[in-house]
């Protein structure tokens, strides 16, 4: 075999070392893919000697061992070199490219590899299409000899230790890219309102930096932009989009945006997802994003906004997560909810000023999983038809579409997708338990729990305390295992696992029966009975304080708001 050119073993189970006797005889090698493998130990010498190669892929392995400038030196016929996923270490230095001039895909991310250029002016040999370097640690200085890399596909020098301001020559380099990952460094200023052309289905990652400024235009006719954890401060180039923008995925959450929101969202009709969370927008919610037919996520959570709920979001029927907390909305709570929305899964409408009683027809939403009034101005009663959310009985089949089913998928590297497929199956953890609650404390709700609330069993959390809820909550498994901190603040509540009992429940006192007893069994009996009774006596002096101490500490700990908060993150 010593004529073989060509060897694909990727995405197998092999392990082990790569053997030294299995190919050290084959020097005729172009193509040699041990990549999403097991394989583990240093790269065999033999490789580096291989003058004939110009495809190496070993990514997605166990591979371990320093790179150094004598790696390198024979492969001058390198085309493609992937080295990606292992725990391969090292500093690399611009003597280790000096041969590589056919060069286009360069591959070494996620391993624990510095590159440190010492020239400032070096012009690498190469012109590459595909420039992956996440999580290589490139220096506190904005790589400059990335001015040299015109026309790139794909660029990803995310996690990479970059805390310099973003040149104005960068924006200009590439009029194809499809992929641009600059996300988890401290890359500061603002982004340049620049003329950019973008590729169908082009992605940029710019979130966990200190950016600042108006978001540019350009951002916009993206797919994805996610430009979250930065300090952004204007959302009002938006309106300066003409004709329809492709964008399906706008994450601008955790920013320093203020003012009123645009409303100018009929330019994005693919859009599915809208997170602009923790921001201080304010004014009211624009109609127009009630015709975002296709949006399945809409998060406006901690902001400023005002007024009523658009009524125009009942058009957006494929909503699933609906989040509003903390902002200082009012007026009913909407009817065409349960009418129009039929998909919801998450609602959260807590810390706001809504008013008015809960709408029967928000039974419908069949598959809700998580509904959160809290905080609120609520009144009248709980409806009886709450137990028809059928999500959260463990009985019912799973009839509902899963949260974030679009997935978008760009090309990142030669025949590699990346596909960002935004699932949150609802895995918020608390305690390790699947959470899908009801929570809808601390309004005015009057009336008795309706019992149909006892078919419901695949609740983690309910809170239902500080209300106005009356008479014996309902006998179930489910309603009678949370804590009694879940009722606590509605005075005419009873039953388990409320202590005091309700009326009719207090156990019959037995008859006594006439006995004669001698004085010495008089003694036995009255002694035994003291010993018991001080048992009791101190049980129920040490729980009632013990238990109150935990219960205190339990309501005190229990914040789902932030839960919700999480998902984004």
């Amino acid at each position: 075999m010593t004529g073989l050119t060509y060897l694909d073993l990727s995405t197998n189970q092999l392990s082990g070392t790569i053997p030294d006797q299995a190919f050290g005889n084959m020097t005729a090698f172009e193509y040699l893919d041990l990549g999403h493998n097991i394989l583990e130990g240093e790269i065999p010498i033999f490789i580096w000697g291989v003058s004939t190669l110009h495809t190496l892929r070993l990514d997605s392995n166990r591979l371990q061992g320093r790179l150094s400038e004598a790696s390198f030196p024979q492969l001058k016929q390198l085309e493609e070199l992937d080295l990606s996923r292992n725990s391969f270490q090292g500093e690399l230095s611009e003597a280790l490219f000096s041969n590589l001039s056919e060069l286009q895909y360069l591959d070494l991310s996620f391993n624990s590899l510095s590159l440190n250029i010492h020239d400032s002016d070096w012009i690498p040999p190469f012109r590459l299409a595909y420039i992956l370097l996440g999580s290589c640690k490139l220096g506190r200085q904005f790589p400059k000899w990335l001015q040299t890399q015109k026309n790139y596909s794909a660029l990803d020098i995310s996690n990479s230790g970059i805390s310099d301001s973003i040149p104005n020559w960068f924006w200009d380099l590439s009029k194809r890219f499809t992929y641009m990952n600059l996300s988890h460094n401290q890359m500061t200023g603002e982004v340049g309102n620049v003329s950019l052309e973008v590729q169908p289905f082009s992605v940029i990652d710019l979130s966990s930096n200190q950016l600042e400024g108006p978001v540019p235009t350009f951002m916009f006719k993206m797919v994805e932009a996610n430009l979250s954890r930065n300090r952004f401060s204007k959302l009002n180039l938006l309106c300066n989009i003409t004709g329809h923008a492709p964008l399906e995925y706008l994450d601008v959450s955790n920013n320093e945006l203020s003012g009123e929101l645009p409303d100018c969202w009929w330019h994005f009709e693919e859009l599915v997802f809208l997170l602009l969370t923790n921001n201080n927008l304010s004014g009211n919610i624009p109609n127009s994003i009630g015709l975002l037919t296709m949006l399945q996520t809409l998060q406006l959570s901690s902001n400023n906004f005002v007024g009523e709920l658009p009524s125009a979001l009942r058009n957006c029927t494929r909503l699933q997560f609906m989040d509003f907390e903390g902002n200082k909305l009012s007026g009913s709570v909407l009817t065409w909810m349960g009418e129009n929305l039929h998909g919801l899964s998450i609602v959260s409408l807590r810390s706001n000023s809504f008013t008015g009683s809960i709408p029967w027809n928000m039974c419908h939403l069949a598959c809700l999983k998580i509904l959160d009034l809290s905080l609120n101005d609520i009144s009248g009663g709980i409806p009886a038809c709450l137990g028809t959310f059928t999500s959260m009985r463990s009985w019912d089949t799973d009839h509902c579409r899963p949260l974030y089913s679009r997935s978008l998928e760009t090309k990142r590297g030669r025949g590699e997708y990346i596909s960002n497929t935004y699932e949150a199956k609802l895995q918020l953890q608390w305690k390790g338990k699947l959470m899908e609650f009801e929570k809808i404390l601390e309004n005015n709700l009057g009336g008795q729990i309706p019992s149909s609330l006892t078919v419901i069993d695949r609740l983690s959390t309910l809170d239902l305390s500080n209300n106005n809820l009356s008479r014996k909550i309902p006998t179930s498994t489910q309603l009678q295992s949370f804590a009694n901190t879940s009722y606590v603040g509605n005075p005419e509540l009873c039953g388990p696992p409320l202590p005091n009992k309700c009326p009719g429940d207090q156990e019959a006192v037995p008859e006594q029966t006439a006995s004669v007893t001698t004085t010495e069994d008089a003694d036995g009996i009255l002694s035994q009975g003291f010993y018991i009774s001080m048992a009791i006596g101190f049980a129920i002096a040490f729980w009632g304080v013990s238990g109150t101490l935990i219960f205190n500490k339990s309501s005190v700990g229990i914040k789902m708001s932030k839960l919700l908060r999480k998902i984004t993150n």
